[in-house]
C-alpha cells in the first residue's frame, strides 16, 4: 500500500508530513528503534526542500510511505520518498563543506545531509520529468 501527501513547501508543512509518516510508521508497526531515526531523516530533507529547492519561489513537496517486501534472504524495508519540482540535485551526490574540528571556523551545511545517509540502510535518487526524487529505506527487522 503507497500513502502519498503532497503540500506547499513550506517550513510550515514539517508538522503535516511528520505527522503523516508516524501515522503511516503506526500503520506498518515499525519497530520503535527505528521511528526516531526516521523523523531525524525526513526533517532534515524537509528542511532543505523548503530552504533550498525552489531559490524562494512557491513550489510543492510531496511524501510518499511505503513497506517493501523482502524476499526469502532480505527483511521487508519501511521506505519514504520525498519528491519536489525544482532544479535537479542529487542530496546523495552532495558532500557539504569539509568537516573541521575547530566549532568557531566551521561552515554551516552538510551535516544533515550526512546524518540522513548514515541513519538509512538504503537511498537512492532519481530524476523523472522534472522531479526530484529522494528515497529512503529503513530495514524492519
Amino acid at each position: 500500500m503507497v500513502n502519498l501527501l503532497r503540500v506547499p513547501a513550506t517550513i510550515e508543512s514539517l508538522e503535516l508530513l511528520r505527522r503523516f509518516i508516524v501515522s503511516n510508521v503506526k500503520e506498518h508497526a515499525v519497530p520503535l528503534s527505528l521511528v526516531s531515526r526516521i523523523e531525524l531523516v525526513l526533517e532534515e530533507l524537509v528542511v532543505n526542500a523548503t530552504e533550498y529547492a525552489y531559490n524562494g519561489a512557491e513550489g510543492d513537496i510531496e511524501l510518499e510511505c511505503r513497506v517493501e517486501s523482502g524476499s526469502q534472504q532480505e527483511a521487508d524495508k519501511f521506505c519514504f520518498c520525498l519528491r519536489d519540482w525544482s532544479e535537479p540535485f542529487n542530496p546523495l551526490e552532495y558532500d557539504g563543506v569539509p568537516f573541521v574540528s575547530d566549532i568557531e571556523g566551521r561552515l554551516a551545511g552538510g551535516l544533515g545531509l550526512l546524518f540522513a545517509r548514515e541513519f538509512s540502510d538504503t537511498r537512492t535518487y532519481r530524476r523523472v520529468d522534472d522531479c526530484n526524487e529522494i528515497c529512503f529505506c529503513f530495514t524492519l527487522s
